[in-house]
């Protein structure tokens, strides 16, 4: 009987799951004053909102009054580890506001969910020159709405629609459809966010958060790595 052992460091093998899992990162963040700037340390402490962080991810945070104002262009965005990302935002929304949902003694998520920008008919939300790590494999686009109220909100993004039913101002807990919704697979190096309502108000848009999708080939070479750790026999 010949027995072939095959080993692998726990160093390589990290490398190669890391591979895999990697994924480049741009949070945004909207607010309507300075006050829940000063108050966004960037460690958002939320299940989703945190989307892997490791309690240092970095947060864009474009702001209304005594910032860059409801219409801007060329806010450039950097990635979540800090480091410029190539890409930059547009904005043309008709409203700003704020929730009042009790942010100053609650964590992060409740400062990221407290200000937003809101969209309807040629209004809209653009992100523009996202690089290769976008744009290879892919990335997914999650938005988070919250317009403090009772509200049903739909988000497009080319020709795909997706509807947030808000249930009025938010308290710690996200539930997709009710607090964010999220985008898949889209390929382009700039795209466009547009909203309406059913009632004639805006979609409100309180961040946004922008992940890559991982080369395929990375997740080959964590199932290879983790299979030079099997030790295997042959007869």
């Amino acid at each position: 009987m010949n027995r072939l052992v095959f080993t692998v460091s726990a160093a390589a093998l990290a490398g190669v799951v890391s591979a895999s899992a990697s994924a480049d990162t741009i949070n945004i963040a909207f607010h309507n004053g300075g006050t829940t700037v000063a108050g966004f340390d960037g460690q958002a402490d939320g299940t989703l909102v945190s989307a892997g962080s490791n309690g240092t991810d970095t947060w864009n945070n474009p702001q209304n009054n005594s910032g860059v104002g409801p219409s801007f262009s060329g806010f450039a965005l950097s990635l979540d580890d800090g480091t410029g990302s190539g890409a930059t935002l547009a904005a043309n929304s008709g409203f700003t506001g704020f929730n009042n949902n009790g942010w100053g003694g609650n964590g992060d998520d409740y400062v990221m969910m407290e200000g937003w920008y809101g969209f309807r008919d040629a209004e809209s939300l653009t992100v523009t020159g996202l690089g290769s790590p976008f744009t290879s494999s892919g990335y997914n686009v999650t938005i988070y709405g919250d317009p403090g109220q009772v509200r049903t909100m739909d988000y497009v993004i080319g020709g795909q629609t997706e509807t947030i039913v808000s249930t009025g101002v938010f308290s710690g807990a996200f539930t997709e459809g009710v607090d964010f919704v999220t985008f898949t697979g889209l390929t382009g190096a700039n795209f466009t966010v547009t909203g309406n309502t059913t009632n004639g108000g805006r979609s409100a848009i309180n961040g946004i958060v922008i992940t890559s999708i991982p080369e395929p080939g990375t997740a080959l070479l964590a199932t290879i790595g983790l299979g030079l750790l099997a030790r295997r026999r042959r007869g």
